[in-house]
């Protein structure tokens, strides 16, 4: 499986999950969709996944804290990348703030994601590149 995050600002935690119910993502895998999405509580203290000190560099993107965070995990027996850019693109359309991948600490905007810019030279949610990366520098 593989994870994007969304960080989201100045809305409430109840708008987003009628966002959340809305596209039916919160089921599941088993329900066939290649997204599950589920709200983290206490994020900042799980720096196994999100890097330490996210928190702080997102205060300093946005100058706000923030408000609620979703994880979506992609299937790993799907590409997902449509699905990944159609979700995000629809909830950072209507809500403030930015999204990260598994692949790099960096907090994405929607016009980054969108315009396709690279970082590291990579795309946002460009797993097939740095794998290829990996396993051409092993």
């Amino acid at each position: 499986m593989r994870s994007v995050f969304a960080f989201l600002y100045d809305v409430s935690s109840v708008e987003i999950q009628k966002f959340v119910d809305s596209k039916n993502a919160s089921q599941g895998f088993e329900s066939g969709k290649p997204l599950y999405v589920e709200f983290w509580e206490d994020w900042e203290s799980d720096s196994v996944i999100v890097e330490e000190g996210t928190h702080l560099k997102f205060k300093e993107k946005c100058g706000s804290e923030v408000s609620c965070v979703l994880s979506i995990g992609v299937s790993g027996r799907d590409d997902g990348t449509e699905e990944v850019y159609s979700y995000l693109g629809e909830l950072l359309k209507n809500y403030k703030g930015f999204a990260m991948d598994d692949y790099t600490n960096h907090l994405w905007s929607l016009s980054e994601i969108q315009n396709n810019k690279r970082i590291d030279g990579h795309l946002f949610f460009d797993f097939e590149g740095w794998y290829d990366q990996e396993h051409t520098n092993s």
